[in-house]
């Protein structure tokens, strides 16, 4: 589960400042069995929390940070998805509270998926850091009818992406999925072609 918290007493630890991402692990009897604060010393807003392939935990949103947890905002309010992974069970801890440590940690294998601005009248950038060693990708951008309007090849150099895309003057306004597929990995995010 997910949602907002400004809070840093009580069951929330870890606070950045202002709203932060607060992520929580519960047993299936409501049990609070491990949380998670994220974000940077402004306003950070949950949209929507998914759980993808291999139990990990994909949370995406908003942030006006640019400290904290997060890097690479390039304006005031850009998108911001963060990858988390199950943590593993410490046996080395020898406490019989040991399921109330936190259960989720940050992913090492995918940080700064970002799209900004995420409304333009001409272009916007997607930038991606990695470390799974894949070197090139697909972006496609998809109408809402789910057609791929354009599709393009790109490169990672030294586990960086950073590129410009150009909407074509001939594309209607309005809004698109942008798409980026790299090796078993999958991106994605929206632009308002204004």
């Amino acid at each position: 589960m997910a949602g907002l918290s400004e809070s840093n007493d009580g069951e929330v630890t870890g606070n950045h400042g202002s709203d932060d991402f607060w992520v929580i692990k519960i047993s299936t009897r409501g049990k609070l069995e491990g949380q998670v604060s994220l974000g940077g010393s402004s306003q950070d807003e949950v949209a929507s929390v998914v759980q993808a392939n291999k139990g990990d935990i994909v949370v995406g949103g908003s942030s006006t940070s640019a400290d904290g947890d997060v890097t690479g905002n390039q304006g005031y309010d850009d998108y911001w998805v963060i990858r988390l992974e199950p943590a593993e069970f410490d046996n080395q801890r020898g406490s019989e509270n040991a399921s109330n440590y936190s259960s989720l940690k940050e992913s090492a294998v995918d940080h700064g998926f970002a799209i900004f601005p995420t409304i333009t009248s001409s272009s916007f950038t997607v930038q991606l850091q990695t470390q799974t060693g894949v070197t090139s990708g697909i972006l496609e951008i998809i109408n809402p009818m789910g057609k791929i309007i354009s599709g393009r090849q790109i490169t990672v150099s030294n586990g960086i992406l950073k590129t410009a895309i150009n909407f074509d003057a001939a594309v209607p306004k309005g809004l698109y999925f942008i798409q980026l597929k790299m090796g078993d990995h999958e991106y994605s995010g929206m632009v308002y072609y204004q």
